[in-house]
């Protein structure tokens, strides 16, 4: 009998309560197993912090939606600034829901900065093995540099990719969405 379960390697039960005991727990580890992988989608208020101190704070709404299935997390993510908003110093990072898989060194997803008065800005995000962070990268110039998403200036409402014309104003908004190995 199998001592951790085959997806997510969770424990499964050894009792000495013939027959049943051991059996019945086993199934009810697989049947919540089962349902963690499941088709559902849950909601999850992802976290954003930065590489440095002060941490960004207080932006007007920042949601998020995920499904795992089969070792994989599907997931979108959408912050919008606000009037109140701080962007904190350092690389923009968000909390996802799972570590990403520890075997594979990176994985990237995409991204949006929508500034409502301004444009559109494509983003990647960077997922390190074993991590459960998202850092924001945004191109630059004909190079395709990818430098990272921060604040610019230290002020408020100064969020700022080097190609971006201006800063994003209240009601702009990061979102990420894609899909990463996590089993």
């Amino acid at each position: 009998m199998p001592t951790t379960s085959s997806i997510y390697g969770w424990p499964l039960p050894e009792l000495s309560d013939e027959p049943a005991g051991p059996e019945q727990l086993s199934e009810l580890g697989l049947a919540i197993e089962d349902t963690v992988a499941g088709d559902g989608v849950i909601t999850w208020t992802p976290q954003w912090t930065s590489s440095g101190s002060p941490k960004p704070a207080n932006p007007a709404s920042i949601t998020g939606r995920y499904r795992v299935a089969q070792g994989w997390c599907d997931f979108g993510l959408s912050m919008t600034m606000g009037g109140a908003t701080t962007g904190g110093v350092g690389i923009w990072a968000f909390v996802l829901p799972f570590s990403a898989n520890a075997g594979v060194a990176e994985q990237v997803v995409i991204g949006m900065l929508v500034e409502p008065q301004v444009g559109l800005f494509p983003l990647h995000g960077l997922i390190n093995g074993g991590n459960n962070l998202l850092y924001a990268y945004a191109p630059q110039g004909p190079a395709m540099y990818y430098p990272p998403l921060r604040q610019s200036d230290g002020g408020a409402n100064s969020y700022i990719p080097v190609n971006a014309p201006g800063p994003v104003q209240t009601g702009g908004r990061v979102t990420f969405s894609g899909r990463y190995l996590v089993a």
